[in-house]
């Protein structure tokens, strides 16, 4: 009682992030649904919608005048013109941000009130046809994930044509298991201050690879100073996220590891990218 939904950037990024609530902090930080805000660290000048709750203090809300409908506004600033404006506004070597002074600059188009409605109308029905698209092919994308994880546990956990005495499956000639300790090294990233990390890169830089470089593939990339071979993975290499989506084995990026992945290096038995697949399957999972 007395509480009310806390609108975090996550809140609005991600849809299985699970809501917080707060004693309400008074009606100039409360936002309704239909209402626009924008992300100001990280992500930063995205416009965002849909929920109603308190706005944390890494977003804000943009309320349009009178002549401006707030869903022509919100459709407007996710164009691709407002969007490269605002990625070039909050350009930064350290935490991408953007100011109050960035997005008044930002020239808009207004149009009257009828073409407003006319044009928020059109947009609205094509973006349904766009979501219903998304959710058959999110459909096929399940059951493609599904059938991938029946073949990589087929592949690395092979029954023989013979069983034990118990009844249980046997393993093929050659194969055996073992803990994974004893055929691989570990090698934890480097720790690089947030100051330290730059957008462009110099000579004697090399990309620095976070989590989200691994997960996210429109992750602007980020470079640091060469901190020594310690800390350097190659394409090949197989890596594994140790916090968040802890346990995540994750490949295909050069650059230096930050402290928050590990490498894993196996010996002479074992193959990359042999690793690599059976740490995907089900039973590693």
């Amino acid at each position: 009682d007395g509480l009310i939904r806390f609108l975090r950037i996550s809140d609005f990024v991600r849809s299985d992030e699970p809501p917080r609530y707060i004693l309400n902090p008074g009606s100039q930080y409360l936002v309704e649904a239909d209402d626009i805000c924008m992300i100001r660290y990280g992500d930063a000048g995205r416009a965002v919608t849909g929920l109603a709750g308190a706005l944390a203090n890494n977003l804000f809300k943009i309320s349009p005048i009178e002549s401006l409908l707030k869903r022509f506004l919100f459709l407007q600033l996710c164009s691709p013109q407002c969007v490269d404006y605002l990625r070039a506004a909050n350009n930064s070597s350290t935490m991408p941000a953007i100011s109050f002074k960035a997005v008044n600059a930002m020239e808009v188009s207004v149009a009257p009130l009828d073409e407003q409605k006319r044009i928020v109308e059109k947009l609205d029905a094509l973006l349904n046809r766009i979501d219903t698209a998304i959710e058959h092919l999110q459909e096929s994308v399940t059951l493609a994930d599904a059938l991938y994880a029946s073949l990589l546990d087929q592949a690395f956990n092979p029954k023989s044509p013979s069983s034990n005495e118990d009844g249980t499956n046997q393993l093929p000639n050659g194969w055996r298991k073992v803990p994974l300790g004893t055929i691989v090294e570990l090698s934890q990233g480097t720790q690089i201050p947030v100051g330290d990390q730059f957008v462009e890169q110099d000579e004697g830089f090399i990309r620095f690879l976070r989590i989200s470089d691994f997960v996210r593939y429109d992750e602007p990339p980020r470079y640091i100073l060469y901190p020594g071979p310690q800390y350097i993975v190659q394409e090949d290499d197989v890596c594994m996220i140790r916090y968040g989506d802890a346990g995540r084995a994750v490949t295909g990026l050069a650059g230096a590891l930050a402290n928050n992945l590990f490498k894993i290096s196996p010996n002479e038995m074992l193959s990359k990218r042999f690793l690599f697949l059976q740490l995907q399957s089900p039973r590693c999972v």
